[in-house]
């Protein structure tokens, strides 16, 4: 791989962490306000966010996942398909990296 692409892909990287910190952000806001977590991420709609964010321009998991396990939601999303997905955990506060 050329060092352009590279550092390109270190770049959009970056850009998807801090996305992801930005949808984190907007899911506490409202819980902040509500008492409870969204259902979906389309309830952070127009309040909290302009509108739902797409995780990056491309065709393959090109979203953010949003999801409750026994009453704890999580975020995920895929860096580089199909590895590198990360998942945040409302519960501990943290990003994990799955794969």
């Amino acid at each position: 791989m050329k060092p352009q692409s590279i550092y390109a892909l270190r770049i959009a990287t970056w850009l998807l962490f801090a996305l992801g910190n930005r949808v984190v952000a907007a899911v506490e806001s409202y819980r902040s306000q509500h008492g409870a977590y969204p259902r979906q991420l389309e309830e952070l709609v127009p309040r909290f966010m302009a509108e739902v964010p797409s995780a990056k321009p491309v065709l393959m998991a090109d979203k953010f996942r949003y999801w409750q396990h026994e009453g704890k939601p999580q975020l995920m999303y895929v860096e580089v398909p199909p590895f590198g997905r990360r998942v945040y955990s409302f519960e501990e506060r943290t990003w994990q990296v799955i794969d």
